[in-house]
This record gives structure tokens, C-alpha cells and sequence, in this order.
């Protein structure tokens, strides 16, 4: 079998813990990782013996990024005034505008340049990427993609931010300032009075290197070649938010595979966890925490402070609370809740575990659909009123507001059983679920 050496660039590690899995599992796809940011998993990447490549500091840089620390209550309240405050705006799209454009411009064709001495090297033919519409690494491998001929393919990892969540993550004033460009850069839409995607200066560095995406509110209509995605009903929601038909080529996802051969022996994961954590009840809740604070959808304070009654109001409701961390989360900052509260913060991934659970507690995440798939009941929680509407709405999870309702809710919700009538509903629309998923990607890759 012809193995094929690919460049793999995630933008987080939520992304690069689902490349990982690709490449533990695959015989044919041989990675070769470029990281721009410092990755919890990059000791596990070692281990494996394949190849990582760091982002490399000049002197400069490092003299720069120095600086940077030194004065970080510096740069921090600089960064807030150009794109919070209404003179900052005025600075950044008027007077800085050009100067900021041409050190971005440096910044991707640099990286290019470091890029393609990896994919030379390497005799690399394919990239996997998280994302394609950004102004980072991507932005690189889009522009070294007109220059080379190599496959550039957005791998799905998680429900993709549509205009609605993408407009929430734009708070700041910068993207809602007047600026007279005309381009899919504007949203213009009920409730939105003409929303920025990227920041002017961003929009003006990525059209003039010829990247800019045809439509930024939309995954997979930058310049990637394929967006591989997780099930059917991704791929139209995609194609009806403005996605180009031919670009989106259903897979599922590795996390699937994970997810169905865990689900054929749910039995005897819940006996080894019962021993692993020393678990003497029946029933089990797993709670995904929100990564509220690390989104920076809000402070520190209010994040935990959330996190201490969320766990507050499943305690008395006689589980055995297992607590699942995002791979963005910082496990320390965590583990505190064992002493405090005797729940468990789990070290396997939620793939691997989630069949166990007698309920599913979550914000909106894509692994709320993993309970539906194994058929676990499963409620919604937006403590921070996000209010996304368009999230899985044909499949009815419940959604609370306060804690006081989530009580309630779970106590209704596993008295009950809430989720039969939608057994019917066809499983093949949320993912294959069928164990495939990885060869469908390698094949699409080695076409």
C-alpha cells in the first residue's frame, strides 16, 4: 500500500487530538505536524516517533516576544483601544491600517517560505487543515497552494460557527465599525447592521496576496480543495448557509469510529470504569464542561463560578458525576473538583467513555450529538444566554437557562423516556456511524 506523507497544521489542540486519532489509526497516511502554538500534545506526537516542526523565533522574535511579557498590561490595553474604542477604530482602519496590512502580509508569505522547505523536504502532496478562514498558518497554506501543487483539505472536527455564532464571537467594536468596502467580508442580515468578519486591515492583506475566501462566514469556502465532514446533515446545512455543492464530501469523522466501536462494548467499559475510579452507583452523569473562560466568553470569576454550580446542581440527583474536559482546558486548573465536590475529571477521551453515561450535560457542542447517536438522553445548558438557534434544532435537546431548571429538567428527562420517540430519526443524517469513517477520509486523501 502506497503511504502518503501529509502535512498536518491544527489551529488548537481540539483539533490535533482528532488528527492524532486519524493518524493512530491509518496505515497509509504519514504525518508530518507544523505547530505555530505551544500544544499539550506535543510529547504524545514525539512518542509516536512521527515528525513535529515548530514555528521558529529570530533573535528578533525572541527579543520582541520578551518585550511583549515584560509589558503584557501594555499590549493588552493597546490591543483593547484599537479595537474597542471608537478612536482605537479609527486608528487601526484609517491611520495604522497600512502599516498593520503589510506586517501581516510579511507574516503569511514568511511562513510560506518556512512551509515550503517542510513540503520539499518532505515530498509532502497533501495538507490537512482545521479551518479556512483565517488570517494564521492557513492563510500561509492557502497562498503556498497557488504556487504548489498540493491538496489542501479542511478535516471536520466540530459544529462549524455559522453566521449566527460567528457574529457573537465579534463583539468588539472594530468589527461592527464603519468601513466602506463592499465584499463577503460584511454581513449584512436581520439583527446585524453590517458585521465585519476580519478586521479591515486583515481584509486588505488577504486580498492582496490573492486569498481572501470567496465567502468567510462559511467553513470550507476558502481556497481548500475538499472539506471532509461528519454527516449528511452537516454537508447541507453548509451548502444552505451559502457552501459550494461539489466542496463538501461526507466521511464522518475518526472520532465516530471511536465513538461506535465504544458503543458495541458499553458494557465492559462501564465495569472498567467502575474499577478504574472506584464507582458504586448505577446510574452515571457525564458533564462536558464550557469553555466559557478559555473562548474568553468570560471571565475567569464567572467561569468558575459557573463550573461550581453547574456541578452543585447534579450532585443531589444521586450520580455518579464524571466530568469531561475540552482539550483547550488546562486539567490543573480542574482537578480541584474531585476534593470539593467527589466528582471524577476523567483522563480518557469523552469518545471513548460517553456510551457509559445515563445522561449527557453540555453546552452547545458537537458531542451532544455523540448522545443522540448512542441514544443517550441529553440536555443543553447556556448559562451565559448565547441562545443559539439553529443548534440541532430538529432534534429537540433541551435547553436550560438557569440551574435551578437543570435540575428539574434531568430529573424529568431520566424519570421519563424522553428520547423514544426519536429513535426513528435517521442516524445516518448526523454521521455513517457505521466504523468506516477512516477509510472513507484515506481514500479521499489518496485519490
Amino acid at each position: 500500500m502506497t503511504r502518503i506523507t501529509t502535512l498536518v497544521v491544527p489551529s488548537n489542540d481540539a483539533a490535533l487530538s482528532e488528527f492524532v486519532k486519524l493518524f493512530d489509526r491509518s496505515s497509509c497516511l504519514v504525518p508530518v505536524f507544523y505547530l505555530e502554538y505551544d500544544s499539550k500534545l506535543v510529547l504524545k506526537i514525539k512518542e509516536r516517533g512521527w515528525l513535529v516542526y515548530r514555528k521558529h523565533l529570530s533573535l528578533e522574535d525572541e527579543v520582541k516576544s520578551s518585550l511583549k511579557l515584560s509589558k503584557a498590561w501594555f499590549r493588552t490595553f493597546f490591543v483593547r483601544f484599537l479595537d474597542d474604542s471608537k478612536l482605537g477604530c479609527f486608528v487601526q482602519t484609517y491611520l495604522l491600517r497600512r502599516y498593520l496590512c503589510n506586517r501581516l502580509i510579511r507574516n503569511i508569505l514568511n511562513a510560506s517560505s518556512s512551509l515550503l522547505k517542510i513540503i520539499e523536504e518532505q515530498n509532502i502532496k497533501a495538507c490537512l487543515i482545521s479551518t479556512d478562514r483565517s488570517v494564521g498558518i492557513e492563510a500561509s497554506i492557502m497562498y503556498l497552494s497557488k504556487l504548489n501543487p498540493i491538496k489542501i483539505y479542511v478535516l471536520s472536527f466540530a459544529y462549524s460557527a455559522d453566521y449566527q455564532s460567528s457574529i457573537k464571537l465579534r463583539g468588539k467594536s472594530i468589527y461592527s465599525y464603519i468601513y466602506p468596502r463592499a465584499s463577503s467580508n460584511k454581513y449584512h442580515g436581520k439583527g446585524c447592521n453590517g458585521k465585519l468578519f476580519f478586521r479591515p486591515f486583515e481584509h486588505l492583506a488577504l486580498n492582496e496576496i490573492g486569498v481572501f475566501p470567496k465567502n468567510p462566514w462559511v467553513l470550507g469556502m476558502g481556497h481548500c480543495d475538499l472539506m471532509l465532514v461528519d454527516s449528511e446533515r452537516e454537508r447541507n446545512r453548509l451548502i444552505s448557509l451559502g457552501g459550494e455543492e461539489e466542496k463538501y464530501i461526507v466521511t464522518g469523522t475518526v472520532s465516530h469510529d471511536c465513538l461506535y466501536e465504544a458503543n458495541v462494548k458499553r458494557g465492559d467499559i462501564k465495569t472498567e470504569l467502575a474499577k478504574r475510579y472506584s464507582l458504586a452507583g448505577e446510574a452515571i452523569a457525564i458533564i462536558a464542561l464550557p469553555q466559557y473562560y478559555e473562548h474568553g466568553l468570560c471571565d475567569k470569576e464567572k467561569h468558575f463560578y459557573i463550573i461550581n454550580n453547574l456541578i452543585k446542581s447534579v450532585i443531589g440527583l444521586g450520580f455518579e458525576i464524571l466530568i469531561s474536559l475540552h482539550p483547550k482546558m488546562n486539567r490543573n486548573n480542574y482537578v480541584y473538583l474531585e476534593a470539593e465536590y467527589g466528582v471524577v475529571v476523567l483522563e480518557q477521551e469523552l469518545s471513548e467513555v460517553i456510551v457509559v453515561a445515563d445522561l449527557f450535560v453540555s453546552t452547545y457542542s458537537s458531542t451532544i450529538v455523540w448522545a443522540r447517536m448512542c441514544n443517550i438522553p441529553a440536555v443543553i445548558f447556556d448559562f451565559i444566554n448565547l441562545n443559539y438557534k439553529d443548534f440541532y434544532n430538529e432534534l429537540n435537546f433541551p435547553v436550560v437557562k438557569s440551574f435551578g431548571d437543570l435540575s428539574s429538567t434531568l430529573t424529568d428527562i431520566y424519570s421519563t423516556d424522553f428520547i423514544k420517540h426519536q429513535r426513528e430519526l435517521d442516524s445516518k443524517q448526523l454521521s455513517p456511524f457505521d466504523g468506516k469513517c477512516l477509510t472513507r477520509i484515506e481514500d479521499i486523501i489518496r485519490e
